[in-house]
Order: structure tokens, then C-alpha cells, then sequence
């Protein structure tokens, strides 16, 4: 009874104190697909190429600079 008593209690209390969420300003746009007449996209910038087992893509180098960075045991970071 007084476990039923606490949990009625404790809600009528958070239903007294809740807050409203604070409203969010938005304006629709009616044809979303087409671009706003300031925005234009450029071209992409390379193309994944598929060479045996490899992903490359042009103006990247082929070994990652990613691998030659290393940890020392003192935790300095080596490679950068």
C-alpha cells in the first residue's frame, strides 16, 4: 500500500514540475530537390578504383600515411 501510495505521489509531483520543451523554429522548403539559386555543387573529388584486391582512389597516395604511425612503449606517438 504504501509502495502504491509513493509511486502515485511521485507522479503526480514530476507531472506538477515538468517543463515544456522549448519550441523549435523551421521553415518548409516546397521543392526540397531543387537548389536554392545561391548553391551550386562541384565536381567529385576522385573516383574509386578497383585494382585486384586494392581500393584505390586518384591523387592519393598508395601506402596510407596511417601506416607508419606507431606508439613507443613510453606512449610518445612516433610517425606523425
Amino acid at each position: 500500500m504504501k509502495r502504491s501510495l509513493f509511486v502515485l505521489l511521485f507522479f503526480v509531483a514530476a507531472s506538477l514540475f515538468a517543463q515544456q520543451p522549448p519550441e523549435i523554429r523551421f521553415h518548409s522548403v516546397p521543392d526540397f530537390l531543387k537548389l536554392p539559386p545561391d548553391l551550386h555543387l562541384g565536381e567529385v573529388a576522385g573516383v574509386a578504383v578497383i585494382s585486384g584486391n586494392m581500393m584505390l582512389m586518384p591523387g592519393l597516395p598508395k601506402v596510407p600515411r596511417a601506416s607508419s604511425i606507431d606508439v613507443d612503449d613510453s606512449g610518445a606517438i612516433l610517425g606523425v
